[in-house]
């Protein structure tokens, strides 16, 4: 998402209005698609024009945001025109708009006093800090904070322990001492010191519990079409990521109905499971789009491959990619793309997981609907039966099983802590908690890449309308009670070749992560046994000396946690050495 940048600070405050004037001065000589929109007495607001709206005296909103797709298009929205009515404003942004935007509203006449409320999904990064007077707010804190860094700025250790024990919910991580995250969905408000939220957003509002009769087919289609169509609302040419999968296949045909789709590009390994190309061909041919294959080689890692990955306030888990994240953004640009659209988000939205937690859900057609289901469910499930039925009967007792740390985590091993973003679960199924929990994690992708550097990148299925839609569905909607995403199937099988349709499975890199690792385990025993997490006691050594063989990598699958571990391990080596030199600066600054 293109960059902003907020500052607010006491009108009285002659500190704190030099500095934003040098800060100013650093922003007018700064590319041009970053300009100071506005800066007056205690606010100054950088970022696109395009992104920057007034919307009265005090109010703003930056960013993308739409109506439509579900939301009644001709509802016009006043401008609060004080602070008492800035709640009931977002309210109605919630209820009448979204996108990917943060809504502020700032009076610091006298005393420092601005309230904030950030989408609901939280597509656009925003994290705030205070740095002598002046409160930032941005989506690009790696920009900012090593020139003006909060006063207790340093790494949070417990912080970091929380991530490498469950990287899946990096998204709710706050790694860096003295910066916070604006919560997606809540009003915050920073008085002086003191703050205060409330939420005007949860998931669980629109978890449907009754047995309503399930949602048609075209529903969702339309509504996928009207969010792309929204995205591609500008004239930039867009490409998408087309993995030989049901959602980014999805994603391509809204964008053919668009009519906006400059190419698409499919990544693969040599080896069997991992080549999808006669799948993303089958797509390419259905849909009339250009498709560049572009082959990942097994060459090992190496010091360059990880210094030159992109990072954010947080580790990249699952934004970036030391495979292939670069040379995507790279071919985009040649091709002056400017926006990239993928598929992430439609395992949780159209729910992919088998699990027999899916029995205990309400039938959309009764008792006698689900007893057509129980031996498709239970093939789906690959299980009994009697498992299914089990589940039916005692959903009341059925429960979420806890994540599980990981096993490179040195002890003690932390709890996992519940989702902020989820909100109160309480009183939902099971598998709608289960769906919950997987978009939370699924909003890992709105993190920094090499893509995000250089394009707008989009995650469609993560759109408000559609979240809001699945929750809404019980999942035997979702799954018919059969297959995964068996709704988003349906709603598709017309615009899609049946060989995507009907593929039970998915290709997987597992076997081209092995052969590279296998071959990278001098870089993984110098970063990982040598590196600063292990140093600092969050690592098991003898596990990770154990993994950190040649023969055992190519026997048995912890590529994933191996790969996270080193995109952890080289954040932390960057921030660890911009306090350090921090910290420098202000020993040679002292009297």
């Amino acid at each position: 998402m293109r960059p902003f940048l907020l500052l607010s600070w006491v009108q009285a405050d002659r500190c704190a209005a030099r500095t934003t004037q040098a800060i100013s001065c650093e922003i007018k000589a700064l590319s041009s698609n970053f300009e100071l929109c506005v800066h007056e007495p205690g606010l100054l607001v950088a970022g696109s024009s395009q992104d920057v709206r007034r919307m009265s005296a005090k109010c703003f909103v930056i960013g993308d945001i739409f109506a439509g797709a579900a939301r009644d298009e001709k509802c016009a929205i006043a401008a609060p025109p004080d602070r008492s009515s800035f709640t009931s404003y977002c309210r109605e942004l919630t209820a009448t708009r979204w996108g990917s935007y943060l809504a502020i509203w700032n009076d610091c006449d006298a005393r420092s006093d601005v309230t904030l409320f950030r989408d609901p999904i939280g597509m656009r990064e925003c994290v705030r800090w205070q740095h002598s007077g002046i409160l930032f707010i941005t989506n690009e804190p790696g920009k900012w904070l090593p020139s003006y860094p909060p006063d207790d700025f340093d790494i949070d250790l417990e912080e970091v322990r929380q991530i490498v024990a469950f990287p899946s919910a990096v998204a709710d991580a706050e790694p860096l001492r003295g910066v916070k995250a604006l919560e997606a969905g809540l009003l915050t408000r920073l008085a002086g010191p003191e703050s205060s939220q409330q939420r005007l957003w949860a998931p669980r509002t629109f978890c449907s519990r009754s047995e309503s009769p399930a949602a048609a087919p075209e529903m969702l289609s339309h509504l996928v079409d009207s969010c792309v169509m929204a995205w591609r609302s500008g004239n930039d040419r867009a490409v998408v990521e087309l993995s030989g999968g049901l959602d980014s296949a999805i994603i391509a045909a809204s964008l053919v109905k668009a009519g906006s789709l400059a190419e698409a590009f499919t990544f693969y390994s040599h080896d069997l499971p991992g080549d999808e190309r006669r799948f993303s061909r089958e797509i390419a041919v259905h849909l009339a789009i250009s498709n560049t294959e572009i082959v990942l080689g097994p060459e090992a890692l190496d010091a360059s491959r990880l210094s030159s990955t992109v990072r954010g306030w947080r580790p990249g888990i699952g934004s970036t990619s030391l495979f292939h994240d670069a040379v995507l953004a790279s071919h985009a640009q040649t091709i002056g793309a400017r926006q990239l659209f993928t598929g992430r988000g439609g395992d949780a939205v159209f729910f992919q997981h088998p699990s027999v937690l899916v029995a205990a859900e309400p039938s959309p057609d009764g008792r006698a609907g689900f007893l057509k289901r129980l031996e498709p469910m239970a093939r789906w499930c690959r299980t009994s039966v009697w498992a299914v039925a089990c589940a039916a009967l005692t959903r009341n007792l059925s429960a979420l099983e806890p994540a599980r740390a990981s096993r490179f985590l040195a002890s003690p091993q932390p709890r996992p802590r519940s989702l902020r973003w989820a909100g109160d679960l309480n009183g939902l199924t099971p598998a709608k908690q289960m769906q919950i929990h997987g978009i939370a994690a699924e909003r890992n992708a709105f993190g920094p890449s090499h893509c995000s550097q250089v394009l707008d990148v989009i995650h469609p299925l993560l759109s408000q309308p559609l979240v809001e839609f699945a929750l809404a569905q019980s999942l035997l909607v979702l799954t018919d009670g059969r297959r995964d995403r068996a709704l988003a199937r349906a709603a598709f099988v017309n615009r899609l070749p049946q060989g995507v349709l009907s593929r039970r499975g998915k290709g997987s890199l597992t076997g081209y992560f092995g052969q590279v690792l296998a071959r990278s385990v001098p870089l993984l025993r110098q970063r990982l046994l040598e590196g600063r997490l292990c140093r600092a006691g969050l690592l098991n050594r003898p596990a990770l000396e154990l993994a950190s063989d040649e023969n055992y990598l190519l026997q048995f699958d912890c590529y994933a946690e191996l790969l996270t571990l080193l995109e952890i391990e080289d954040w932390f080596e960057h921030w660890r050495m911009q306090i350090d030199r921090l910290g420098r600066c202000s020993r040679h600054l002292a009297p």
